[in-house]
């Protein structure tokens, strides 16, 4: 279906209905390199390594909660990837709800390179926080691009560490992220961000247009549960910035837990501990998001009004399509 802006992706087993991104280069067979990648039309290798970053640039723009494309992001594209790196993630799938792995078969087939190679560079990419690992259709282990608000740039100040690298992220993000790219990732029809209250009532019409569960029923339902820095204190702190709130309680469930619990990004916690997070960033005064699914929820933010990117713009109402509003009550 279509909004006539944006083509529309659904996912009725989860309650997803993400956009994609129009334009002339979201065509998943449109993939060319010097290493390995074909076009599969008109079968050119041939490519500069900066084609390869604007490239992917490109193809990331693509995704549902895809990246605005620019020159920092295509900086920040070189600081992490190879071009190699690059070139894999381009036979990656775009037109996909966020954390849905596409087999490493799947990806194979836009790649000359060998299977144990394909598997080598995308377990590297994952170690790196660059990628998604989780199972994908057919069961097998399966890699997804990282979407904006899910993974990128929050892999990146995930762990809480004060490193070089950490630092150097934490300035490049906060360069690209201005006004203008933090409207645009995220003023798409479908919001990424809900408001949860704690332990607020639901009428029956606000539930029928809001289906969404409290924080303590989230927490009951879910199997696994992680729980990570807030990056976006983090990295507020790593360009010399301060921010006093609690900054361990950004919560993952299931699928995302298990990426980040895999990947030392994150720790596994209890129910019970879970709960007393939540207590905790309660009683700080901080404000609970999780991500726009009326299915399972996959992450938890708990943001404040000094540091937080979706919380402090709210309140400067700058970004009020961020969220899908009024909040329960």
């Amino acid at each position: 279906m279509t909004d006539g802006c944006c083509d529309m992706i659904v996912s009725s087993s989860i309650g997803w209905t993400m956009p994609i991104r129009p334009g002339w280069w979201c065509h998943e067979s449109e993939v060319r390199s010097v290493t390995g990648i074909r076009n599969e039309e008109s079968g050119d290798t041939e490519v500069t390594e900066q084609d390869v970053y604007r490239r992917l640039a490109d193809h990331l723009h693509c995704l549902g909660m895809g990246y605005p494309v620019r020159d920092d992001l295509i900086d920040i594209l070189k600081e992490n990837l190879t071009p190699v790196e690059a070139e894999i993630a381009l036979a990656i799938p775009t037109n996909v709800i966020p954390l849905s792995p596409a087999s490493i078969d799947a990806i194979l087939q836009k790649l000359h390179v060998s299977r144990k190679e394909l598997s080598d560079i995308l377990q590297g990419l994952a170690e790196k926080g660059m990628v998604f690992v989780g199972k994908a259709a057919d069961g097998q282990e399966g890699y997804a691009l990282l979407q904006v608000g899910f993974g990128f740039p929050q892999t990146f100040f995930w762990k809480g560490d004060d490193t070089p690298h950490a630092r150097k992220m934490a300035v490049m993000v906060a360069k690209y992220f201005n006004r203008q790219v933090t409207a645009e990732a995220y003023g798409s029809q479908t919001k990424p961000f809900r408001y949860i209250p704690v332990g607020k009532s639901l009428s029956p019409s606000l539930q029928a247009v809001y289906p969404f569960h409290m924080m303590e029923r989230v927490i009951e339902k879910t199997k696994l549960i992680a729980v990570a820095h807030c990056p976006c204190r983090v990295s507020y702190k790593l360009v010399g910035r301060g921010c006093e709130h609690p900054t361990e309680v950004c919560m993952k469930f299931d699928e995302l837990a298990r990426f980040v619990i895999g990947r030392g990004l994150a720790r596994e916690v209890t129910k019970e501990e879970a709960l007393q997070i939540i207590r905790i960033t309660e009683e700080a005064g901080l404000v609970h998001f999780v991500d726009n699914s009326e299915g399972d929820i996959k992450h938890n933010c708990n943001c404040c009004g000094c540091a937080c990117w979706t919380w402090a713009a709210s309140r400067e109402e700058r970004y009020l399509a961020i969220f899908s509003w009024p909040p329960i009550s």
